[in-house]
């Protein structure tokens, strides 16, 4: 039993950039009720930063250009020892090429 969770913990740990992959593009597309793709997601959990890469929201039917949103890079970090706190304090945000 202790094996099968500590793999499981292991499988999430090392996929959990997919996953969050996943579920931002399919809860996103869902929300907005348009596409919502991205490239790539890095998530350093030590540090407490996450990289999204090629973040793109299409454009509703109607509208002449593909999308409504398109950004190259968002980097998020945070002080890890505020994880546990009421208040997260965030160190970082950066957008590049929105």
């Amino acid at each position: 039993m202790v094996l099968v969770l500590a793999g499981g913990a292991i499988y999430l740990f090392l996929n959990s950039s997919n996953i969050v992959k996943a579920l931002v593009e399919s809860q996103g597309s869902a929300a907005t009720g348009v596409n919502v793709t991205i490239d790539a997601v890095e998530l350093d959990v030590l540090n407490g930063s996450a990289t999204v890469k090629g973040l793109r929201v299409g454009n509703p039917d109607g509208f002449s250009s593909r999308n409504a949103l398109s950004v190259a890079e968002i980097t998020v970090a945070l002080d890890p020892a505020t994880v546990r706190e009421e208040v997260l304090t965030i160190t970082r945000i950066y957008v590049d090429n929105p």
